[in-house]
């Protein structure tokens, strides 16, 4: 295992109740393919879903939110994103934003850069 792979991360997403749907930096985005169970990593899928499920422009969201500040909101809303796991160097622009928004708490950080974020729900 690489030295940067954000194990507590991990561990966490493993442990939360249901299955997030998780917005991921580039360097992540094959970690979320996996489901973690207590007896090892077991594949969700053999190929990246993003290419397959996904038409090309969805590809470039990631450029389009580093370019345009807000524009996370609505992609995180419309796709009903719930958890992040971010790397600082890629997105730290989406990390200051998540931290200063309310709705989002963050749940785990590394030295190595690695940010877990979940949503959180207003009680009513």
């Amino acid at each position: 295992i690489r030295q940067d792979v954000p194990i507590e991360a991990m561990a966490l997403m493993k442990n939360s109740s249901g299955q997030p749907r998780v917005w991921a930096s580039r360097k992540y985005e094959g970690l979320v393919q996996y489901h973690l169970l207590r007896d090892g990593v077991v594949q969700v899928t053999l190929t990246d879903p993003r290419l397959e499920m996904f038409p090309p422009a969805t590809l470039d969201l990631p450029r389009l939110m580093r370019e345009d500040g807000d524009l996370w909101r609505g992609i995180f809303q419309g796709y009903g994103i719930q958890a992040a796991l971010l790397d600082t160097q890629e997105d730290a622009a989406l990390i200051a934003a998540l931290r200063a928004h309310p709705s989002w708490q963050l749940a785990h950080s590394t030295e190595g850069g690695a940010h877990y974020f979940v949503k959180v729900e207003a009680a009513p």
